[in-house]
This record gives C-alpha cells, sequence and structure tokens, in this order.
C-alpha cells in the first residue's frame, strides 16, 4: 500500500511539474500558435511537457543589402587592396555594390 501512495504521489508530482512547465511557456508565447522565435517562416506551440513545438520549414535565406554586405566585406577585409581568400595571390577590394572585386592574374602553383 504504501509503494501505490509513493506511486500515487510520484504521478501527482510530475503531473504538477509539467503543468507549471506549460504555464511558464503559454505565459510567455500564449496556448495558440505563433510565428517562431527564431526565424519567420516556422510556426510553434506549447507542448504539454512546457516547450516550444515548432515546425521545422526549411527557410529561405534572408537576402542582404548591399550596404551590408559592404560593410561585412569591409569588417573582414578592410578598405583597401587586399589578397584574394580564394587564391593567395589576386588583389581584391570590397566594391560598394557589395560584391568583392578581384584581378584574375593566373596564380602560379
Amino acid at each position: 500500500m504504501f509503494k501505490n501512495i509513493l506511486l500515487i504521489s510520484s504521478i501527482a508530482i510530475s503531473a504538477l511539474a509539467a503543468t507549471q512547465q506549460t504555464g511558464t511557456c503559454v505565459s510567455q508565447y500564449g496556448s495558440d500558435s505563433f510565428k517562431s522565435p527564431y526565424d519567420s517562416c516556422n510556426t510553434c506551440k506549447c507542448d504539454s511537457s512546457g516547450q516550444l513545438d515548432c515546425t521545422k520549414n526549411s527557410c529561405p535565406p534572408i537576402e542582404s543589402t548591399k550596404e551590408e554586405k559592404y560593410q561585412e566585406c569591409v569588417s573582414k577585409y578592410g578598405t583597401g587592396s587586399f589578397l584574394s581568400p580564394k587564391d593567395g595571390c589576386n588583389l581584391c577590394s570590397c566594391r560598394t555594390n557589395g560584391i568583392m572585386a578581384c584581378s584574375k592574374m593566373i596564380c602560379p602553383k
């Protein structure tokens, strides 16, 4: 009988813990489906264990603006000329249109 009471108590405690976790998720995100907090193309809902249950659709890549691409290039390679990261012998520079422009010499092997 003691084992049964212990078993019932542990089941009740587990159910209470799951309810509290679910409550935390629901209080943060609501009880309906919502846009994923990680991307803009999936939806999520709080599952019975209080975890986010999200769809796993493949999202299209986010297109960077030319200015963002230019700033990324400059932060990586600087504003002047630099050796090509592809072959190490051609000179490249970051263009304001976001494209890296490089010379096209044949590199020695």
